[in-house]
């Protein structure tokens, strides 16, 4: 009963949390699009101020959304055990250990497979651009800025949504392979929903927290140098400022990944495992 009026509880919070979804989104366009047009520089750091918020309300709703996931799971697995009859988990047994084991690795393994194709289709994009820079204008010419062409925008995005698809599909099949093959035998697939629900609920928040912590650390470091550069030499701190940016540029990109990609994956492999 406690369990239920709990669930009840955060369900009542959906509105909310879907409302300051919307925020981390729009501000992040919004900074793109200023930075598209070339505005100025006192704009946009207000909206990076912004998006640093944006980010920092993502990452909280999104734990939300994990803990709601989390209940769900475990209120849908109180159902499975009321409908085996299965009891307890005995960890004298080796099998239930390593089913255990398993279903907690298992998170892991989607985590790093979400990575890793994130930043395959990333390298893809950016092969697909040069393709075009090559296609159309010398690429000399469009670095000193001679020439400006316009991109295939549609070729770029197909390609993106081609390749995400067809990964999304191997992730899911073999998620459903790998539970229906453990749901033959009920003393091996509680377990590994008992492994897979225990680790992945603080990965999915551990994921999201960090990836923003890491994007938030790249807005935070302009910041500093620019309100540094009005004090100080430039040529003072250019080899400092460099090395930062470079630290923090893969920072973003891992944290972009984990906060967008990884965090929410989990938290839908959390609910479809119960």
């Amino acid at each position: 009963m406690g369990l239920a009026f709990m669930t009840l509880g955060i369900i009542m919070l959906v509105p909310c949390i879907v409302q300051f979804q919307f925020f981390g989104p729009i501000s992040d366009v919004c900074l793109g699009v200023n930075n598209m047009i070339k505005s100025e520089p006192e704009i946009i750091q207000e909206i990076n101020s912004l998006d640093i918020a944006g980010n920092t309300i993502s990452a909280l709703v999104k734990g939300f959304s994990t803990g709601l996931a989390g209940i769900v799971s475990f209120s849908l697995f109180g159902a499975i055990i009321q409908t085996t009859g299965f009891k307890e988990i005995n960890l004298h047994e080796m099998s239930s250990i390593c089913n255990l084991m398993f279903g907690g690795l298992f998170c892991y393994v989607i985590n790093s497979y979400c990575l890793s194709t994130t930043a395959t289709n990333a390298v893809n994009l950016i092969q697909e651009s040069i393709v075009q820079i090559k296609k159309n204008l010398k690429l000399e010419e469009v670095m000193h800025h001679k020439h400006r062409i316009n991109p295939d925008y549609f070729e770029c995005i197909q390609m993106s949504a081609e390749y995400s698809f067809e990964k999304t599909v191997i992730i899911v099949s073999v998620t459903c392979l790998v539970i229906l093959l453990q749901a033959l035998e009920k003393s091996s697939l509680i377990p590994m929903i008992t492994g897979m629900i225990i680790s992945g609920i603080p990965l999915a928040i551990s994921s999201s927290n960090s990836g923003s912590a890491w994007d938030n650390s790249k807005k935070a470091i302009e910041h500093n140098f620019s309100r540094y550069y009005r004090r100080n030499s430039k040529d003072a701190i250019e080899v400092q400022r460099r090395m930062s940016m470079n630290i923090a540029n893969v920072g973003d990109n891992v944290g972009d990944a984990m906060k967008d990609i990884s965090g929410p994956s989990i938290t839908i492999l959390i609910k479809f495992s119960a």
